[in-house]
């Protein structure tokens, strides 16, 4: 398992299009708000996964 810095949650909805809901310091953070969205009852796809480093900008 990864030590990110920062986690983002993700939603792919029923036509397949993938998209950013949000990005979070924490892990708990992302798995928090997609037990929220999860307990609307919609049928979308969601899960977690870690921000990918940015390199410098030097």
């Amino acid at each position: 398992m990864t030590d990110a810095a920062r986690w983002r949650l993700m939603r792919q909805d029923d036509n397949g299009n993938v998209f950013e809901v949000g990005e979070y310091p924490d892990r708990t953070s992302a798995e928090r708000a997609r037990g929220a969205l999860e307990a609307g009852g919609h049928k979308q796809r969601y899960w977690i996964e870690p921000v990918p480093a940015q390199p410098d900008q030097r």
